[in-house]
């Protein structure tokens, strides 16, 4: 067909991302810098320090990192592909059409060691006066965690469009119109477990329980939008212009018609 160009471009990224094990800065701002993270003694790494918040002693961030495998990652996967036409009908029209989709996947796993330091301190119970009542630590099915979270996105966006010119004499005019409709779907999942026997077995079944209840969200949002505008113009002095647009949107909620643009 004369005049008519197709063009379908197709991308996809991914990544995968690892924290770092020597945690966040802030951790180590909080500690005293003349105190050591050795045993004086051993030369080994301890795993808590002289510094104390009330009862409990600060834990050392160096500990998790020699004597631990514990894991932050994060992934991601995202493809889209996109599909373009754009026709020269006549002299004086111009056609363009354009549909695109993406699709994203998250996916986020933490996993605390059952040797982590954070489940060798003490819990304090207190008394209505502020006494210290108990104090105890973590049971054997109590240590170790694991935090999964995925998440998946399906997004497409289609876009018609129709535009006119027109010169005669002085006069000079243009005109478009053209509709547009977008979609995003999302859903999230993330679940805890606690209660594992060795950084070996990290997969959930080794779990002692499942911690609380699994979260699940989705969400489904819908657009569609209608766009006319004119313009005309008398010996490039005189100027007119009209526009107008109304849109639809499931994010507008059950009672509106839509919103309008002048």
């Amino acid at each position: 067909i004369p005049g008519l160009h197709i063009t379908n471009a197709v991308s996809i990224n991914a990544m995968q991302s690892e924290n770092s094990p020597y945690g966040s800065f802030s951790t180590y701002t909080k500690l005293l810098p003349y105190e050591s993270p050795y045993d004086l003694e051993t030369g080994k790494v301890r795993k808590q320090l002289d510094l104390k918040s009330g009862y409990s002693a600060y834990e050392n961030p160096l500990y998790d990192v020699v004597h631990t495998e514990n894991l932050d990652q994060s992934s991601y996967t995202e493809m889209t592909n996109n599909f373009m036409v754009n026709w020269n009908a006549a002299s004086r029209v111009v056609v363009k059409g354009q549909f695109s989709v993406t699709k994203k996947d998250d996916e986020t796993l933490v996993f605390k060691d059952p040797k982590s330091a954070e489940f060798d301190k003490y819990v304090y119970e207190y008394g209505p006066t502020g006494s210290l009542v108990s104090s105890q630590k973590a049971s054997a099915l109590e240590k170790g965690s694991l935090s999964e979270s995925r998440k998946s996105t399906l997004d497409w966006d289609a876009k018609f469009q129709a535009s006119f010119t027109q010169t005669f004499g002085k006069h000079f005019v243009t005109a478009t119109a053209g509709v547009n409709a977008l979609s995003s779907k999302s859903d999230h999942n993330s679940r805890s477990y606690r209660g594992f026997p060795s950084d070996e077995f990290k997969d959930p079944k080794y779990a002692y329980e499942q911690v609380g209840n699994p979260y699940y969200d989705d969400n489904v949002s819908r657009l569609f939008g209608v766009l006319v505008n004119g313009n005309y113009s008398y010996n490039d002095i005189y100027f007119a212009d009209f526009s107008y647009r109304l849109d639809g949107s499931s994010q507008f909620g059950s009672d509106s018609d839509g919103i309008q643009l002048r």
